[in-house]
């Protein structure tokens, strides 16, 4: 089974180059660590990673996508080889922004999606009466659990949850063909992984509790980590049940292609 790799853990430098048929990741004060390319889902990089010129085309080559995290909490770019045959349901996408720049269904669409995640949020933490909005609901989650614990600390966790979110999301809609400009922002049209990120947003929210609850003093990176791939599952249903409505959506616009 393939495995995604993060690399920049730390504010230490770590120095990526190709040996052989895998990746040799060399670490400040740790012995190196080398990856199969053939055992590598994909690669998310953030602080200070260094890639030598060989690792990034042998990932190219193996249609390994590489992620490049910024500090707010979203993906910065991507490196990427051989493009994916486009689909169908991208060129309706794209269609659909060129017949309705204001995109009014789609964002009607979208927010009912939002307001559905709100709901199974506060209903899984016991909130009676939330707000269905974004600003409402994280007043109520914070009075609910987050205001005894630091702020700084919540954001900083939230930012980072986000942030891996953002760029398996992106992978995700890599395999299954999505042209990765397609997904950008354009002048009418929004980011569509970010979308997905706002959907899957509130289910962040029970991994931020569940981290603090378990490190209530100091959580590392490795600890965040670790909780959204423990917590990938309950994502990928998520995923499932969005994209399946996302796909009938659009298929009630492919008269515009």
């Amino acid at each position: 089974m393939k495995k995604v790799v993060y690399l920049g853990e730390s504010q230490k430098k770590v120095c990526v180059s190709l040996d052989g048929p895998a990746l040799r990741i060399q670490r400040y004060q740790k012995a190196n660590v080398w990856l199969p390319l053939s055992q590598i889902s994909y690669v998310v990089c953030s602080h200070q990673t260094q890639w030598k010129t060989d690792a990034l085309l042998a990932c190219m080559q193996t249609s390994i996508l590489l992620i490049f995290s910024s500090t707010h909490g979203k993906v910065a770019g991507y490196c990427v080889g051989e493009i994916q045959p486009s689909l169908e349901m991208s060129e309706v996408w794209l269609s659909y922004w060129e017949h309705h720049h204001q995109g009014e269904s789609f964002y009607q669409w979208h927010e009912n999606t939002v307001r559905h995640s709100i709901m199974m949020m506060a209903k899984h933490l016991h909130i009676p009466n939330p707000r269905l909005h974004h600003n409402g609901a994280m007043q109520d989650l914070t009075h609910k659990v987050f205001d005894q614990f630091s702020q700084h600390q919540v954001h900083k966790i939230q930012e980072e949850l986000q942030e891996l979110l953002h760029a398996w999301l992106v992978s995700e809609l890599f395999e299954l063909g999505w042209p990765l400009e397609v997904l950008c922002a354009a002048q009418f049209r929004p980011d569509l992984s970010m979308c997905m990120v706002d959907h899957l947003h509130w289910e962040n929210q029970i991994i931020v509790i569940q981290l603090l609850q378990k490190y209530p003093q100091t959580i590392q990176r490795e600890h965040i980590i670790a909780a959204f791939e423990q917590h990938k599952h309950h994502f990928k249903k998520q995923f499932s049940s969005y994209w399946h409505d996302f796909y009938h959506w659009l298929a009630m616009h492919h008269s515009f292609v």
